[in-house]
């Protein structure tokens, strides 16, 4: 049923479960020097899909394409069901698990399989390559002294364990990639630095000092051809970018300054493969982890970008982490992998392996709530929800345009909230609750006028 309804009263705009607001929707070359505080008119969401679902921990995910298939690998605990706030993930036994699939989509309905031999890896954390017929996973080894191990396989039925020769290593984040022919592999060597050694299908070169800090890397290589190594360090809020040029300099290239004191996770990649340079990272900020992005046309304007959220890491009162985001380009479309706490009710669980397109403008602030980019809007803000079933209850209290960017579902939840206001003696339980004068608990009361329009939902009541 598709209504129009405005009910005036004490400045009340209330949609019931079985009633939808329907009204059209009104549309609202130099790099700066100094990062601005603007804010946006546009606020987007999108709802991501769940790869893993076990009830232990995972996280430290990493994906690459190769012999037909998509592969994903990840971590999973033998002993941590909870999470950050119950638990200790960091401290936790993970083996290594991957799933393959012929299409993206199709790692949706994967069946997570354990890579032989590869167990008691740290904090679950993966990086995978595929290169001489071969996809190959690395990990450092806790079995082995952090000792950093490769497994490869040529279809997954089978594995080998490969010795890098990095016998042991400092606080083990590593990444690798497949560049100029060769396997490149940064890790965190003892003294406190990042190395980076090639492997060119035969033996592995020596060390490279790539910093003079250890850190957590990635690689990316931009559609000019060039390499760049992005890392960060727990406690310097700052992230620093370093670019290949037959060899590594441990002076960065560009640094990019933080948001909070605890940085980690950065993941660098060009919006379509080719457009502006898109740098997200999983910022802790003393209650949750969350996962935030700054855009800019070249890398030197990374360092005065907005800083625009991509996840909250809570929902409705709930914190949790979202972390370890990893981009992967696929035909020109960009992807975002990354680990969650969060459970399909909006509450906080076990860490599992999500993903979701980047469908969105990252120069605009974005969530995987609606209520969430209800909340963070300005009167008079946009908010555009992408393709997507939601399970939300929406309370707006603010006047602003909900509208489709493609065709999101809303779904009413099992479990809503009743509210009362002045003109009723009656408790209602809306789907959508949009409301002028003040809440104080479950009760609307005194004046007030917004104006609200939601724009070509589909509403499961």
């Amino acid at each position: 049923m598709i209504k129009k309804l405005f009910s005036t009263g004490c400045a009340l705009i209330m949609i019931l479960s079985v009633l939808l607001i329907f009204t059209p929707s009104l549309a609202s070359d130099s790099e700066p020097t100094t990062r601005s505080s603007r804010s946006t008119s546009t606020i987007e969401v999108s709802d991501p899909i769940r790869l893993t679902s076990d009830s232990y921990y995972e996280r430290g995910q990493s994906i690459t394409k190769g012999g037909g298939y998509y592969w994903l690998f990840w971590g999973r605990s033998t002993d941590e069901t909870g999470n950050y706030d119950t638990g200790d993930p960091d401290g936790a036994t993970y083996d290594t698990y991957f799933m393959k699939a012929t299409t993206l989509a199709g790692l949706e309905s994967g069946s997570p399989t354990a890579v032989t031999g590869a167990d008691n890896i740290y904090q679950g954390q993966t990086s995978c390559v595929y290169y001489g017929g071969k996809v190959w996973v690395f990990a450092a080894d806790e079995n082995d002294g952090h000792g950093i191990k490769a497994w490869h396989s040529t279809n997954g039925l089978s594995w080998s364990e490969h010795d890098t020769g990095i016998d042991a290593c400092g606080a083990p984040h590593l990444w690798a990639t497949v560049y100029d022919g060769k396997i490149f592999l940064v890790y965190n060597a003892v003294g406190n630095k990042l190395e980076v050694r090639t492997y060119a299908g035969v033996s592995w070169s020596s060390a490279d000092d790539a910093s003079s800090n250890e850190g957590m890397p990635r690689f990316y290589e931009d559609s000019g051809g060039d390499l760049h190594m992005i890392w960060c360090s727990w406690g310097m809020p700052a992230y620093y970018i370093h670019t290949y040029n037959n060899g590594w300099s441990t002076t960065p290239d560009h640094s990019i300054t933080g948001t909070e004191n605890d940085d980690c996770d950065p993941t660098l990649f060009q919006i379509g493969g080719s457009g502006d340079y898109c740098l997200m990272y999983a910022p802790w900020d003393g209650t949750q982890q969350y996962i935030a992005a700054w855009t800019a046309a070249t890398l030197s304007g990374l360092e005065y970008a907005d800083s625009c959220k991509v996840t909250a890491g809570s929902y409705g009162g709930s914190p949790w982490v979202d972390m370890w985001p990893i981009a992967f380009n696929d035909g020109g479309n960009d992807y975002l992998f990354y680990t969650s706490e969060r459970k399909d009710d909006g509450t906080c669980g076990t860490g599992n392996i999500w993903y979701m397109p980047v469908d969105w403008d990252t120069y605009n602030n974005h969530y995987t709530y609606i209520q969430n980019a209800i909340d963070n809007a300005d009167p008079g803000d946009t908010v555009i929800v992408h393709d997507g079933t939601y399970n939300e209850q929406l309370i707006i209290d603010k006047s602003l345009t909900l509208q489709s960017g493609s065709k999101p579902k809303l779904v009413a939840p099992d479990t809503r909230s009743t509210y009362t206001f002045q003109e009723s003696g009656y408790s209602w339980d809306p789907l959508i609750f949009a409301y002028g004068g003040s809440l104080s608990g479950s009760h609307v009361s005194g004046t007030g006028t917004i104006s609200v329009t939601v724009d070509c939902f589909e509403i499961d009541c």
